[in-house]
């Protein structure tokens, strides 16, 4: 488990990361990162779990707030067979028209 310490410039400590890895043979399973606070209380954490099928579920702690998300398979590389993506679309055509900037988008 490293541990970085961070320090201002009058050399007082302001916090400190510690991260964890673990593995399943060559493949890595879960990654923890815990971040404490000058007073060396945890400020926050994030988990990333990997199942085995590939799917993940990523933990978030901050304070009394915790958030969790869920990620289906991975599909890095991958595609359905079909090239097709509405969002790919419409940010090519974005890129391709010249649209006037709105009066109040300027500030």
């Amino acid at each position: 488990m490293p541990t970085t310490t961070s320090y201002d410039g009058d050399n007082h400590r302001t916090g400190s990361r510690t991260e964890e890895t673990t593995y399943s043979g060559s493949e890595v399973t879960k990654r923890s990162t815990q971040t404490r606070g000058p007073d060396d209380k945890v400020t926050g954490t994030t988990t990333t779990e990997t199942n085995s099928d590939g799917t993940q579920t990523i933990t978030t702690t901050s304070g009394n707030n915790k958030r969790v998300v869920e990620i289906g398979e991975e599909t890095e590389g991958e595609t359905s067979g079909s090239l097709d993506s509405p969002a790919r679309d419409a940010m090519d055509d974005i890129k391709t028209h010249n649209y006037p900037i709105a009066p109040w988008a300027l500030g």
